[in-house]
């Protein structure tokens, strides 16, 4: 995550989710490991998803989001 997006974010609601997919997203979309996820606390204040979290809380369904 950008230092700017740190401190200005687009979406300053807490629970708010910013999702970072490497390599421009052509990426294996069932391996969310290297995905940074991130979730607005507070003012400047974000916590990083673990794997675990990012398995129990993303959805990837390529019948709305198709990776070619």
């Amino acid at each position: 995550m950008s230092s700017i997006d740190r401190e200005r974010p687009l979406v300053a609601v807490r629970g708010f989710l910013s999702i970072i997919i490497p390599d421009f997203a052509f990426v294996d979309p069932d391996n969310v490991e290297p995905w940074g996820v991130y979730e607005y606390v507070s003012q400047r204040s974000w916590r990083e998803l673990s794997v675990t979290e990012k398995v129990e809380r993303l959805i990837v369904d390529d019948s709305i989001l198709r990776i070619d």
